[in-house]
């Protein structure tokens, strides 16, 4: 790859990495809603941005995640225990998906641009690195 084109992937891996972790935390929103849940904040990076105060960023702290959304279920709405499974997991079983069909891709077709190859990457590497946190934390 020439250096222009590695700078063009590196610029697209971020993109991908940042988009992969937008998504992932916009499923989380819409399934905590979804169930009857109310969303305060969602930290990303450790930026803190208020969902009730209309995305304002309140502040910078890190909680050891990538990203994290705050929420809970006023008295009376109690999702069922399928329920909390779903708000839960589901976003890392797409991140799990999207990480395997992108090995696939990786694996069954040369990808020759640099734009596509620095996206790719991002989200696979997001992917990898959400999942093996899961798993880490489920041996903690």
């Amino acid at each position: 790859m020439r250096p222009t084109s590695v700078a063009v992937a590196v610029m697209f891996f971020f993109v991908g990495a940042l988009l992969t972790i937008l998504a992932h935390e916009a499923i989380h929103i819409s399934l905590i809603e979804h169930f009857g849940g109310i969303v305060t904040s969602v930290n990303i990076l450790g930026f803190i941005v208020s969902v009730t105060d209309v995305f304002t960023v309140q502040g910078w702290s890190w909680v050891g995640d990538i990203a994290h959304a705050e929420g809970y279920f006023p008295e009376g709405v109690s999702p069922l225990l399928s329920d909390l499974w779903l708000i839960h997991w589901m976003p890392e079983v797409v991140g799990l998906i999207s990480a395997i069909l992108i090995l696939i891709i990786f694996i069954k077709w040369k990808v020759d641009d640099p734009k596509l190859f620095g996206f790719l990457l991002g989200v696979l590497s997001v992917s990898a690195l959400g999942l093996a946190a899961v798993v880490v934390s489920s041996f903690i």
